[in-house]
């Protein structure tokens, strides 16, 4: 058996794992279970039927390889509060066993109590670098917000001014938890559009342009940090940031009045261009120039295999299972059923 070329194949499998992969959290590990699959069937194929159970095992061993690698890549939810916390409970709970097996068959009960505190340590660590659910966040940012908004104000806020900023930062967190159901992405763009309503409500609906920007700049902040922890691909990315340009267009148009000319409409263009743009340079890679990449690999990996045995056949197989893989991995990238398209609004400003 040429273990070379069923090792080249597995590769080309997890090519295949890594597009798929992309796709929105929910779906990734079902499809890399149902890919790892195939990539066992795929290797006892190739094996035929002489295969020993030493080969089987073999492809049970790259199957499980291929999965490991793929769920590696399956982006995190960040919503999944649960997930993280009953994993650090299970990490608490291994620590706990190891430290009481390590004591030997008669550890004391100030031992145990050691183990326990060690156990709850790690529990407390790892439970730092859990995602808040959703209702929780919400509550977090409102309180954010109440705390920014009486910074704000010169002196020693009074009563009316402290009601006020309690009242903003309660409808901020009532805006915020009633998108909790949303997409990851559009729930963050409605959030930041709440925090920018909020915020230039504190001065009366009528704000200077320094206090405008002020608004700008902090919801634009808040989005694009909640943005960054949601699982992304492309087209979905740049669909959101398309969105935000037309938003941030609309809401400048709005600004100005109801005879704006030509020349502040085309200024209110250029502002919408530049949202999209600056927005657009921090989504993802285009995963098709990425399997392009990988093929590349996959082919320089296959002729490797051969050695000194390399024949012109054995070449020209290489490039055709690279050129099957690339194209493989490029069909993956773009499923049928398009995850963007969502629209939503985001944190807007007045063109300069």
């Amino acid at each position: 058996m040429n273990w070379g070329r069923v090792t080249f194949a597995i590769a080309a499998g997890a090519m295949l794992l890594s597009a798929s992969s992309v796709r929105a959290s929910t779906e990734c590990q079902d499809q890399c279970e149902a890919d790892a699959v195939q990539v066992f069937l795929d290797c006892v194929a190739m094996l035929g039927p002489g295969a020993t159970n030493d080969d089987i095992d073999t492809c049970e061993a790259l199957s499980k390889v291929a999965r490991n690698d793929c769920d590696a890549l399956c982006p995190v939810d960040p919503t999944n509060a649960d997930e993280c916390s009953d994993q650090c409970e299970q990490e608490a709970g291994v620590i706990f066993d190891a430290c009481v097996e390590a004591l030997g068959p008669n550890p004391t009960n100030d031992q145990i109590d050691v183990c326990e505190a060690e156990a709850h340590a790690a529990r407390a660590a790892c439970d730092v670098n859990c995602p808040l659910n959703c209702e929780e966040q919400c509550g977090k940012d409102a309180q954010a917000a109440f705390d920014a908004c009486l910074a704000a104000i010169p002196g020693t806020p009074t009563q009316a001014e402290e009601d006020a900023c309690d009242a903003d930062a309660r409808a901020l967190r009532s805006a915020c938890r009633a998108t909790c159901d949303l997409p990851c992405s559009e729930r963050c763009g409605k959030e930041a559009r709440a925090m920018f309503d909020a915020c230039i409500a504190q001065f009366g609906g009528n704000p200077t342009r320094a206090e405008e920007d002020a608004c700008d700049a902090a919801s634009r902040a808040f989005r694009d940090e909640c943005r960054a922890a949601c699982p992304s691909d492309p087209d979905e990315c740049r669909d959101l940031c398309e969105a935000d340009g037309t938003a941030a267009f609309e809401a400048c148009v709005a600004l100005l009045g109801p005879n704006p000319t030509n020349d502040e409409i085309d200024l209110c263009e250029a502002d919408g261009h530049a949202v999209r743009a600056a927005c657009e340079v921090d989504c993802p890679v285009d995963f098709r120039d990425q399997c392009r990449r990988d093929s590349r690999q996959l082919f320089e990996d296959c002729v490797a295999a051969f050695g000194a045995d390399l024949t012109d056949a054995d070449e020209d197989a290489c490039k055709d299972e690279a050129r099957a893989a690339r194209d493989a991995c490029r069909a993956a990238c773009n499923p049928t059923s398009k995850a963007g398209g969502r629209r939503h609004s985001g944190s807007n400003r007045r063109s300069r």
